[in-house]
């Protein structure tokens, strides 16, 4: 009985083994045929380019190094490979040139490099309505969903409603940003790649991240934790692809969508769009079978078994996970600094080492105590070395920033801009950390680039406040307003940015014929002028009305408004009195008529009269002359 018991579960473990080679060796089987032949594949495209490049034009493209699966980075070279790259090959095939990549860290890199005429193209960026005014693109060459990620475990967050007042990241100068800017509600964090969004999603800096989906599901699969995110509720948008061209480059796009409209409708563009956004299904049915026999095999022992298994199975995921951040640690675009329960630096990533200007063998070892750190705050105040985050992550056993520290840099004798993190690590059932790292980014740059438009911004309030006539500026759509000069506060007496103008300044519920007078939208940006009575302030006002350019982007009405209530009285005091004047003039008229007439009358008569009396005298000079 003991040997036949023994027996069994040597006979299940043999049939167990022998399900599992067999499974692997069919995998391992279609695996290096799916590889052969690819490599076959790249093996005749090179020998084709090789031919061939000395009768080919050379282009160069700006290329990602790593969005999967439209870049794919590898190890082997530091060109990616993806789904743009192999289709950038087909048609360049097809077209006649040859394209010579140009590696870029971000799509706001690339497309700095088309702009500076560094390349001739950017293969499959997204199709954003803003980059229309500068560039021109080719036909669609992919559309694909984009989804907001949060944390798995956090399941609270279901959809964008859910993001009011929460931080979301994107890549900078992608579509997600500018779809975000129709959600003022939502905090948006610029980041430059990929890499730096899932690092900020699972450090807790941010609440999600909002970019396209199978990018973010390989990456995260990659470094092996697609497990510890999920998509927030159905997709937010669907992007488009394209290729990017400066407008001049329109003879080179044409030819490209000839190309295109070939190539996208043969069976190569399918097989090539399954290989990288549907790979083949891995359970076909004799690996089913398999299963189904391995299944059965194990259930006699799957109890026994079940703790060993698991045990096995978490040391292997961790051995992966390991060596995945281990990598993402390594290639990290962010500084990242481990430190002790004491302060003292044990670790560091080679972007740190590269921002700080200090290698690990100058850092390690030192505390935040050190003075060569010389941090300051950004009012330029000296920050203790117990005061540094990461020390106070230590003290309070909290997440503490991102907060902006300045640090010398020894190699640019000045010092340098940091957005830094400190996050404490705990040891199972301990209350006190033992660890604690400082994730930190370069931001000198652009915090320079907000010092001078906060400059320029400041120069521009001043002379809007030196201005005597009132001055705001309000939302079209929404009516919100935006901005007031110190004059028109002095005349409301109160502060009004952030409230609705017609009820601010008029004393309304509902926009007046002017709020929404669709003249002045269509003559932008000339001024259309108007005069009103304003019965909150018993004023009367002639205002001038354009249509400018904000910073965010928005077209926004700018008003002037000149206060012309006392030349209106002057005007109305004017006309009163020059109706009366008038008036008198007509009855002074009247009257020198008629004492005109009456003067006449009696000149008529005095008239007569010395005419009769003339007569008389001669008649009696001729009695007078007769008597003699």
């Amino acid at each position: 009985m003991n040997k036949g018991r023994a027996k069994f579960p040597v006979f299940i473990l043999v049939s167990i083994f022998f399900a599992i080679s067999l499974t692997f060796t069919l995998s391992s089987a279609d695996t290096e045929t799916k590889y052969s032949k690819d490599n076959q594949a790249e093996a005749t495209n090179s020998l084709t380019v090789k031919a061939n490049t000395a009768a080919k034009k050379i282009i160069r493209v700006a290329v990602l190094r790593d969005l999967p699966p439209l870049y794919a980075a590898r190890k082997d070279s530091e060109i990616p490979t993806g789904f743009a790259i192999e289709l950038l090959d087909e048609l360049s095939e097809m077209i006649g040139f040859e394209a010579r990549m140009v590696v870029v860290e971000s799509w706001e890199d690339a497309i700095n490099a088309l702009r500076e005429g560094k390349v001739r193209f950017i293969p499959g960026i997204a199709v954003i309505e803003k980059r229309k005014k500068e560039f021109i693109y080719s036909s669609e060459i992919a559309s694909m969903p984009v989804s907001f990620f949060r944390r798995a475990k956090e399941a609270d967050i279901k959809d964008a409603s859910d993001l009011a007042g929460k931080k979301v990241a994107v890549i900078s100068k992608s579509a997600a940003e500018e779809a975000l800017a129709d959600y003022p509600d939502i905090m948006t964090i610029r980041m430059p790649n990929i890499e730096t969004l899932l690092v900020a999603l699972l450090s807790g800096e941010v609440d999600a991240v909002l970019c396209p989906e199978y990018s973010m599901i390989h990456k995260a699969s990659d470094i092996g934790v697609a497990n510890k995110i999920a998509a927030a509720g159905k997709p937010f948008f669907y992007l488009k692809r394209a290729y990017q061209f400066r407008k001049e480059d329109h003879l080179l796009r044409d030819q490209v969508n000839e190309a295109l409209k070939t190539y996208l409708q043969t069976e190569n563009y399918l097989r090539l769009y399954r290989k990288w956004y549907e790979p083949d299904e891995f359970w076909i049915p004799l690996r089913k079978a398999v299963l189904v026999t391995l299944i059965i095999g194990i259930i006699a022992i799957l109890t026994a078994l079940a703790l060993l298994i698991r045990f096995l199975r978490a040391k292997k995921e961790l051995a992966e996970q390991s060596i995945h951040f281990q990598t993402l640690f390594d290639t990290l675009s962010l500084g990242v600094i481990y430190q002790d329960a004491n302060g003292r630096i044990l670790s560091s990533n080679p972007a740190a080492e590269k921002i700080l200007g200090l290698s690990l063998d100058q850092m390690q070892g030192k505390t935040s105590m050190d003075p060569r750190w010389k941090m300051i705050r950004e009012d330029g105040s000296e920050v203790p070395g117990e005061e540094h985050p990461a020390m106070i992550a230590l003290k309070t056993s909290q997440k503490v920033g991102p907060v902006v520290r300045g640090v010398f840099h020894a190699g640019k004798n000045a010092h340098i801009w940091l957005s830094i993190t400190a996050i404490p690590l705990f040891k199972p059932g301990k209350k006190n950390p033992f660890q604690v790292y400082a994730v930190f980014d370069d931001i000198t740059e652009r915090k320079l680039t907000v010092e001078e438009l906060n400059f320029e911004r400041e120069q521009l309030i001043s002379i809007f406040d030196s201005i005597e006539e009132p001055i705001y500026v309000a939302d079209p759509k929404t009516y919100e307003i935006l901005f007031t000069n110190h004059s028109l506060k002095n005349i409301l007496q109160k502060e009004t940015i952030g409230g609705i103008c017609y009820r601010e300044f008029q004393g309304l519920e509902t926009p007046c014929s002017f709020c929404t007078n669709s003249i002045i939208i269509e003559q932008k940006p000339l001024p259309y002028r108007w005069e009103y009575y304003n019965h909150k302030l018993d004023k009367t006002f002639v205002i001038y009305d354009r249509i400018i350019h904000w910073p965010d982007g928005r077209d926004v009405r700018m008003e002037l408004a000149i206060d012309i209530t006392e030349r209106k009285r002057a005007e109305k005091e004017l006309k009163v009195l020059s109706e009366e004047l008038e008036k008198l003039v007509a009855e002074r008229t009247a009257e020198l008529t008629t004492k005109t007439a009456e003067l006449e009358r009696i000149n008529k008569v005095f008239v007569e009269r010395e005419l009769r009396m003339r007569e008389l005298k001669e008649k009696i000079a001729e009695l007078e002359k007769q008597k003699k």
